[in-house]
């Protein structure tokens, strides 16, 4: 645990990207996008034609809208019906997604093999987030996607810009009883967490969202007590992604989950898991949040 407050988190988080000398910016397409989407005039053909400039950005928004997240009988093979189907709020957030993890021109083995990593958990992770949701009727689902999509963005600036450091962090998180907030504290000098409160307030994340990012470990006090956002409907998304994140763990390291394959990005989710999972959050939500760490991620 760490006992920084938060201003001296932002102070320290930002010391770090500043001196972040391989931080790949992100690409012109993507910042051409993200101004379209946040215009009252923009077309949803227009943000199509922009987004259509980068192939690996449309294929990662591609992959995401043909999950099994979107309930959708016929594939989505085109830009502009993802668009019109999604709406602009969360298209803007997928392309933000995207280009975090899909930065260009990497020329690193390490960082790229880090990026696909993180990729891989996080696109689980939405998954399983979106599937427990739905068990509980949590609504919207596509919040609980996003929030299991997003919540580690932090590690993807530190994949990429610290591709060593971050895997030997991987390494000492997975062969000892060390949290991955606190191997990324010891060998990097800042965490997935600090970097990822810098992301969500650069990028204008919607302040669910943002208190995701920086509570999904549930080890910082909300940025806005007492407001609208520390309500039981937080604490029910941060629950969910939480217990999403056990479910990525628990699936691929086939410990108290049923036996099956390890799933593609359209396949769906076992049901058994998910009931499984949708208990144990059940079970969550029904202790004192401030007393649960079972969920945590490491």
């Amino acid at each position: 645990m760490c006992d920084l407050n938060v201003e001296q988190v932002r102070h320290r988080g930002k010391v770090w990207l500043r001196n972040a000398k391989n931080l790949p910016p992100i690409s012109s397409v993507v910042e051409e996008a993200i101004a379209l989407l946040d215009s009252e005039r923009a077309r949803p053909a227009d943000v199509a034609r922009v987004i259509r400039q980068d192939e690996a950005i449309t294929a990662k928004v591609l992959q995401v809208v043909n999950s099994a997240f979107y309930g959708l009988t016929g594939r989505i093979d085109t830009v502009s019906h993802a668009v019109a189907l999604l709406g602009f709020e969360q298209v803007r957030l997928l392309v933000l997604g995207s280009a975090l993890f899909d930065f260009g021109g990497i020329q690193s083995p390490t960082a790229g093999a880090n990026r696909e990593i993180v990729w891989l958990h996080s696109l689980s992770c939405a998954r399983w987030a979106q599937a427990i949701a739905r068990e509980i009727r949590y609504q919207p689902l596509e919040q609980a996607f996003i929030a299991g999509l997003l919540h580690d963005v932090g590690k993807t600036i530190l994949a990429v810009s610290a591709p060593q450091e971050f895997a030997s962090a991987i390494n000492l998180s997975q062969s000892g009883d060390v949290s991955s907030r606190d191997a990324e504290r010891s060998v990097i000098g800042v965490d997935h967490v600090e970097i990822g409160m810098l992301l969500s307030e650069h990028w204008r994340f919607p302040a669910v969202l943002h208190q995701c990012i920086a509570l999904h470990h549930d080890t910082w006090p909300p940025f806005q007590e007492g407001s609208e956002l520390c309500t039981g409907k937080l604490r029910q998304l941060l629950a969910i992604v939480r217990v999403a994140n056990l479910g990525c763990r628990l699936f691929a390291a086939g410990q108290a989950l049923p036996e099956t394959a390890k799933p593609d990005a359209l396949t769906p989710l076992p049901s058994e898991a998910v009931s499984v999972l949708t208990e144990h959050l059940n079970n969550l939500l029904a202790e004192d949040a401030s007393h649960d760490t079972t969920g945590e991620d490491r």
